[in-house]
C-alpha cells in the first residue's frame, strides 16, 4: 500500500506540477523533469539486478494506481466548468497517464523480452501528454479519447483486482474482465448518460434529409428537446438573415415567428465576440465579479436554456441554436462542447445552403412575377392597340359618300320603278330594307331616299357592319364612354339624318337590340354610361334577303316599313354605257391623265358582260382599262380578259331578250 500510494502521489505531482508552471518558453523543459524521474523509477523496478530495491514499488501495484489517477484527471478535466483552453490542457496528460498504465499492465503479465519496448512506449506517451497539455494544444476529439482511455484504465484496474482470485489463470481472467468492463464503463462515463451526444448524432443523420428550413428546424430542435427529457422545452433555432425564430411544438410541427435582433442583443453580441458554445453554468460563478455577464445569463435563463450554440459559416454568425435545459442539471462537459461545435458547423453549412437556395427561388419567383407583369402589360397594350384599331375601323366604316358606286344612274325601267317606290317610302320614318347584291348600288338608292325625305338637310351616314367584329359593333353603334375620351357612335354621327347599315346582320345580336331601341324609343346608351341619350335617326338596312328570312330581332323585322329590291347591273343594261362613261371620266381625273373616249367594240363588250360584281366590278374594270390606254380612246384590248370574252355571250343574251322582256324579279345569285 505504501508503494502504491507513492506511485499515485508521484503521478499526480508530475501532472499538476507541469500544468501549474507558467506558459513560457522553458515550460516544456520543466515538464520533462518529473516524467524522466518517473521513467527512471520504473526502470529501476524492472531492471534492478537485485530483483527488488527498497522504496521502488512492484509493477503490479503501479497499474491500478495509474488507472485511478487517470480517472481523476478525466473527471477533473471534463466535469468542472473551466474555460475551454484549461480543460484541453488537462486532457492530454490524462491520456498519457492511461497509456503508461496500460504499458505497465502489459509489463506485469508479459515476459522480460518485451518489457523495455512496452515500458518505453508508456513513458513516451506520458511525456508527450504532459508536454501537449502544457503547450495548450487542444485536440478536437481529445475529450472522447480521454473518456475511452479512462474507461480502459478502470477496466484494467478491475482486471487487476480479479486476477488474484484465479492464480492459475490470472492473466486470461484479468484480461477478460478488463475487456468486459471497458464498454460498460465507457458508456457510463458519458456525460448526462450521453443524451446530448446521442442528440448530436441524430442531428447529423437528420441533416441528410433536410431540404427546407422547416425540415432543418425539425432535424435540429427535436433531438435537442428529447435530450432535455421535456417535450415542452423551449428549443429554438434563430435564422439571422431572415430574422426568424423557428420552434417546434409537442407534436414536432415547426413554426416560424419574427426575431427581434435588438431584444437578443446580449446573446448575439457575446457569440459574435467569442466564437464558441455559450453555457450559462460556466458564466454563473463569475456573474458577481463581472457585471457584463449578467445580461447574458438573464437572457439564457429567460429562454429556459442552459446554453447557446453559434452557427458560424466562414467567420460570420448565420444562426443560433438554443439548447433547452429541461430536466438536465449537469454542467456541459468539454466533450459535449466539442461535439456541439462539430454539429454546429454542419448545421451552419446546411442553413447557408438552404438560404442560398431560398434566395435563388425568391429571385426566380421575382423574375417570374416581373415577367408576368411585363406579359400582362404587353397584353394590356395589345388589347388597347386592338381596341384603338377597332375604333379606327369603326370610324373608317362610317365612310363618306360620293363614289361612282353611290351615284344614282337610273335610265333603265327597273331603276325608274325603284325610284318611284323610294319616293313613296321617303315620306315616313320607319326603317327601310334594301335588298341588293354586293356592289349593286344600294347606297345610291339610300341616298335618293334620303334626298326625297324630310331629313335631306341632315347628315347621311353609311357604315359597313362586316368590317367590325360583333363584339366591337355595339360600341361603334352607340358609342363608348369607358375610356378617357368618349367615343362617338354611328347613331350620334347620323343624328337628325339617315344611317345606312350595309350587311346589317353582321352587327350581332347586342348591336341589333340597341338598334331596335333606337328605332322604338329614339334613345341609346353608350358603353360604360348610366344615362341614355336621345337619337333621331332613320335607319336603312342593306341586306341580301328579306328581313323575315334573316337572323334579326323579330320586333325589328316587324318595324321595317318598306322592303325594296335594288336590281343588279345585269338587269339594267341601258345604264351600263352611262356608268362606263362616268367611270372613264373619273378615272382620268384620278390618274391625272387627259380625258379619253371609248371605241364601239369596247362599249359593246361592256354592255355584253353580265357583271357578277355589279357596279363595283364595272368601276374596277374601267379604271384598269384607262390605266392601260395609251391612245385617245379605250379599246377592246385594254379591257380585262373576262370582259373581252363576253361579246358572244352578249349576242346570245340579246337574242333571248328579243323573245321576251325580263321584267323581274331579279335573282340575287352570284352569277
Amino acid at each position: 500500500m505504501t508503494h502504491a500510494g507513492a506511485v499515485g502521489v508521484l503521478l499526480a505531482f508530475a501532472s499538476l506540477l507541469a500544468l501549474a508552471l507558467p506558459l513560457r518558453a522553458d515550460t516544456i523543459r520543466r515538464a520533462l523533469v518529473p516524467s524522466v524521474v518517473l521513467g527512471a523509477a520504473c526502470a529501476v523496478g524492472v531492471w534492478s539486478p537485485l530483483g527488488y530495491v527498497a522504496g521502488v514499488p512492484d509493477l503490479r501495484a503501479l497499474a491500478p494506481v495509474a488507472g485511478l489517477v487517470v480517472t481523476l484527471l478525466y473527471a477533473h478535466a471534463v466535469r468542472r466548468p473551466f474555460a475551454t483552453v484549461d480543460r484541453a490542457r488537462l486532457i492530454a496528460p490524462g491520456v498519457g497517464a492511461a497509456v503508461l498504465a496500460l504499458s505497465l499492465a502489459v509489463v506485469t503479465f508479459a515476459g522480460r523480452r518485451v518489457t523495455p519496448l512496452v515500458l518505453a512506449v508508456g513513458v513516451a506517451a506520458r511525456v508527450a501528454g504532459i508536454t501537449l497539455g502544457t503547450g495548450s494544444i487542444a485536440l478536437e476529439h481529445a475529450a472522447r479519447l480521454a473518456r475511452r482511455c479512462a474507461a480502459g484504465a478502470l477496466g484494467l484496474f478491475a482486471g487487476t483486482l480479479v486476477a488474484p482470485f484465479a492464480p492459475d489463470a490470472g492473466a486470461p481472467v484479468g484480461t477478460l474482465s478488463m475487456l468486459l468492463a471497458w464498454p460498460w464503463l465507457e458508456r457510463h462515463l458519458r456525460p448526462d448518460e450521453g443524451r446530448l451526444l446521442d442528440a448530436c448524432d441524430d442531428i447529423e443523420r437528420g441533416l441528410r434529409h433536410a431540404t427546407t428550413l422547416t425540415d432543418l428546424a425539425t432535424a435540429v430542435l427535436d433531438p435537442l428537446r428529447l435530450a432535455s427529457r421535456n417535450l415542452r422545452a423551449p428549443a429554438a433555432l434563430w435564422v439571422l438573415d431572415r430574422r426568424e425564430s423557428l420552434r417546434i411544438d409537442v407534436t414536432g410541427a415547426a413554426a416560424a415567428a419574427p426575431l427581434s435582433l435588438e431584444g437578443e442583443r446580449a446573446i448575439l453580441s457575446w457569440l459574435r465576440a467569442r466564437p464558441g458554445a455559450l453555457f450559462v453554468d460556466a458564466l454563473r460563478p463569475y456573474e458577481v465579479r463581472r457585471p457584463e455577464l449578467r445580461p447574458v445569463v438573464a437572457a439564457l435563463d429567460a429562454h429556459g436554456c442552459f446554453g447557446a450554440l453559434p452557427l458560424v459559416e466562414e467567420g460570420e454568425l448565420v444562426g443560433v441554436a438554443l439548447l433547452p435545459r429541461g430536466a438536465r442539471r449537469d454542467v456541459a462537459t468539454w466533450e459535449e462542447e466539442t461535439r456541439l461545435l462539430e454539429v454546429g458547423r454542419a448545421v451552419a453549412g446546411a442553413l447557408t445552403l438552404m438560404e442560398a437556395v431560398a434566395r435563388g427561388h425568391e429571385r426566380e419567383a421575382a423574375a417570374l412575377r416581373q415577367a408576368a407583369a411585363v406579359e400582362a402589360a404587353r397584353a394590356s397594350l395589345e388589347a388597347a392597340h386592338r381596341h384603338a384599331l377597332d375604333r379606327e375601323r369603326g370610324a373608317r366604316s362610317l365612310r363618306a359618300v360620293g363614289s361612282l358606286e353611290e351615284t344614282w344612274v337610273g335610265y333603265a325601267a327597273p331603276m325608274r320603278a325603284l325610284a318611284e317606290r323610294l319616293e313613296a317610302a321617303a315620306t315616313g320614318d320607319a326603317p327601310v330594307c334594301l335588298m341588293a347584291e354586293p356592289g349593286a348600288g344600294a347606297v345610291a338608292a339610300a341616298r335618293l331616299l334620303h334626298a326625297k325625305s324630310g331629313r335631306c338637310a341632315g347628315p347621311f351616314a353609311v357604315v359597313d357592319a362586316s368590317q367590325l367584329h360583333a363584339r366591337d359593333a355595339l360600341g361603334a353603334l352607340v358609342g363608348d364612354a369607358r375610356g378617357e375620351q368618349t367615343g362617338v357612335g354611328w347613331l350620334e354621327h347620323a343624328e337628325g339624318g339617315t344611317l345606312v347599315v350595309e350587311d346589317a346582320v353582321a352587327l350581332g345580336h347586342d348591336a341589333l337590340v340597341a338598334l331596335l331601341a333606337c328605332v322604338r324609343d329614339h334613345t341609346a346608351r353608350r358603353l360604360g354610361a348610366t344615362e341614355p341619350y336621345a337619337c333621331d335617326v332613320r335607319v336603312v338596312l342593306v341586306t341580301r334577303r328579306a328581313p323575315g328570312e334573316l337572323d334579326l330581332p323579330a320586333e325589328l323585322a316587324a318595324r321595317v316599313g318598306a322592303t325594296l329590291q335594288v336590281p343588279p347591273l345585269r338587269a339594267r343594261g341601258e345604264d351600263v354605257e352611262s356608268l362606263a362613261l362616268l367611270a372613264i371620266d373619273r378615272a382620268c381625273r384620278a390618274l391625272g391623265a387627259a380625258t379619253v373616249g371609248v371605241t364601239p367594240e369596247a362599249l359593246a363588250a361592256l354592255r355584253a358582260y353580265p357583271w357578277p360584281g355589279n357596279v363595283r366590278e364595272l368601276l374596277d374594270a374601267v379604271e384598269h382599262a384607262v390605266a392601260r390606254t395609251r391612245g385617245a380612246r379605250v379599246t377592246l384590248d385594254a379591257l380585262p380578259a373576262q370582259v373581252r370574252g363576253a361579246v358572244g355571250y352578249g349576242l346570245r343574251r340579246d337574242a333571248r331578250d328579243d323573245e321576251g322582256d325580263d321584267e323581274g324579279p331579279y335573282p340575287l345569285d352570284d352569277a
